[in-house]
């Protein structure tokens, strides 16, 4: 079988299905939206390669399917500007904080604490156990100065390992990030993921 479409949006770290670990892809086309798995027995290095240039947001491909959702052989046709907002009802940070000062004018950051731990094992992409540096990070919101005022607390960490590789030599600052959005998602109710930068 083929497919014919645009990617609208990359799933590009694995996540483990029925003992298998996967990545995949949102090809939108005539007859809808459809995810697509991309699953290879090839390293770690030739995945980002293909992540770098075939599976990449806006690409017109061409593919064979292999199975019942199995991406095999890909050729990009051409490609397509898509807007930045995600798909869904995810919000990018800017948004969040845009929400929360229209909502909370008063809003405030009352507190934001970091804390870096050395050799701490945590797992790559493909379940091996690595040691690396974590960053943790605590906000603490304030929605206005009055004893009625609404608190928020949030923590956020990120290490080399869980943050795009372009943002990895920044990963102390993402956790920051993840933290004040996981406050302000708290102070919104909303149940979404704030986008990472890609």
């Amino acid at each position: 079988m083929q497919v014919k479409g645009v990617i609208k949006a990359v799933a590009r770290e694995a996540k483990e299905f029925d003992g298998i670990k996967k990545r995949g892809v949102l090809i939108s086309n005539d007859t809808g939206e459809k995810w697509y798995d991309v699953v290879y027995e090839d390293s770690e290095k030739d995945y980002d390669k293909l992540f770098d240039s075939i599976y990449v947001r806006g690409n017109e491909i061409e593919a064979e399917v292999e199975g019942a959702k199995n991406l095999t052989i890909v050729t990009v046709t051409g490609k397509q500007e898509l807007s930045s907002k995600p798909k869904g009802d995810s919000l990018t940070f800017d948004e969040l904080l845009a929400e929360a000062r229209n909502k909370y004018p008063d809003l405030c950051m009352h507190t934001i604490e970091s804390e870096i731990i050395q050799n701490v094992l945590v797992s790559d992409k493909m379940g091996n156990q690595k040691e690396t540096t974590l960053a943790i990070s605590k906000v603490r919101l304030i929605t206005d100065r009055t004893t009625e005022a609404k608190v928020v607390e949030a923590i956020g960490d990120a290490c080399s390992q869980n943050v795009n590789k372009e943002i990895a030599p920044s990963f102390i600052r993402m956790a920051q990030t993840r933290a004040y959005s996981r406050a302000l998602r708290f102070l919104l109710c909303k149940g979404v993921t704030e986008a990472e930068l890609k």
